[in-house]
């Protein structure tokens, strides 16, 4: 299966380095998607392809070491990521599809206020990076649903959940988010 290497960069910032949950140290392979997390954040990408295969979870440095080659394209086989080849990280990945979008794009959604306090910034600039990968603009907005901030279209979602939980006022607004398309 053929992705974007731009989309491997992407899910690439959000997995897990030397995490002792070993199977986070990857990004994960489905017929749909391309993951990566780390446990506090996630990128989700809809790779397009067609995945016939299981799903598999391809170690980091494997994909460190495709994406530096120059090419736009890399090939994906259950074995191999462009002319890299690997052994597929074992465990059970989580199950990433709770915490993604479903249905109305519409969703409710907490205001800003201090909360934003509760985030790592260096996870909001990763974020703002993988999302430069797939559509090539610098600047986005994120929305807070659910205590996690959510940047979404139909390609590509990134979430970045909170690291400590305060109590503050909650003011219910509504954001527009696109669900994945695939």
């Amino acid at each position: 299966m053929q992705i974007l290497t731009s989309h491997l960069k992407a899910v690439l910032l959000a997995a897990g380095k030397k995490d002792i949950r070993y199977y986070l140290n990857g990004v994960h392979v489905n017929k749909h998607h391309l993951v990566g997390t780390d446990g506090s954040r996630m990128h989700i990408v809809c790779h397009g392809g067609d995945w016939p295969h299981e799903p598999v979870t391809i170690p980091r440095t494997a994909c460190e070491l495709a994406v530096k080659g120059k090419t736009t394209t890399l090939e994906i086989t259950p074995t191999s990521i462009g002319p890299i080849s690997y052994q597929p990280t074992g465990g059970a990945y989580p199950d990433y599809t709770r915490v993604m979008l479903h249905g109305n794009a519409l969703a409710q959604g907490v205001e800003a206020g201090e909360q934003m306090t509760r985030l790592r910034w260096e996870y909001l600039r990763d974020a703002e990076a993988a999302v430069k990968h797939v559509t090539g603009k610098a600047h986005f907005a994120m929305a807070e649903i659910k205590g996690c901030w959510v940047w979404s279209n139909p390609t590509l979602q990134v979430v970045v959940m909170p690291y400590r939980v305060h109590a503050g006022p909650k003011t219910p607004a509504a954001y527009s988010l696109e669900p994945l398309a695939c």
